[in-house]
């Protein structure tokens, strides 16, 4: 199947939205949580039914509020 797809030019890419979800991870991970919600909550927008954006939002924004 790999070789039928290459031959067709088609590739394996990661989308816009795990693209920003993984930045918002490694914000979170650094512990920029502002700047982390701002990418979860964009991420919600552009798919709402992400499985795990939801818990980052929350746990972003009880942090920032604790501090």
């Amino acid at each position: 199947i790999q070789e039928f797809l290459t031959s067709l030019g088609v590739t394996n890419e990661q989308g816009l939205i795990n693209q920003k979800y993984n930045e918002g991870l490694q914000l979170y991970n650094q512990g920029q949580y502002a700047q982390a919600l701002q990418i979860f909550q964009l991420v919600k927008r552009l798919f709402p039914y992400h499985s795990e954006v939801d818990k980052f939002i929350q746990q972003s924004t009880q942090i920032i509020s604790l501090r």
